[in-house]
């Protein structure tokens, strides 16, 4: 996986408006969803956002902020990771 490099204005004008979930497949998804939120967290409302996990494991890994708001299917299927939507 090669990381895309955005500016922060750029970062919150691709979030705006913030998106009702979040597909979560890898826990190196939720480490870089915790440095967007550091990024933006004063500028952008993180609190409706819903994380969908592909896994307990993975949800462990997103920032405490958003572990509430995480929810993952009882196996790690694509298929039934959709559902949560």
């Amino acid at each position: 996986m090669m990381p895309a490099r955005y500016e922060p204005a750029e970062i919150i004008r691709l979030l705006t408006p913030m998106p009702e979930a979040v597909l979560v497949y890898s826990s190196e998804t939720a480490r870089r969803l915790g440095e967007l939120y550091e990024l933006t967290r004063e500028t952008l409302d993180w609190q409706q956002t819903r994380f969908l996990c592909l896994s307990d494991k993975i949800s462990l890994a997103l920032p405490t902020e958003f572990q509430l708001r995480a929810q993952w299917p009882m196996e790690p299927r694509e298929d039934l990771l959709l559902l949560l939507l």
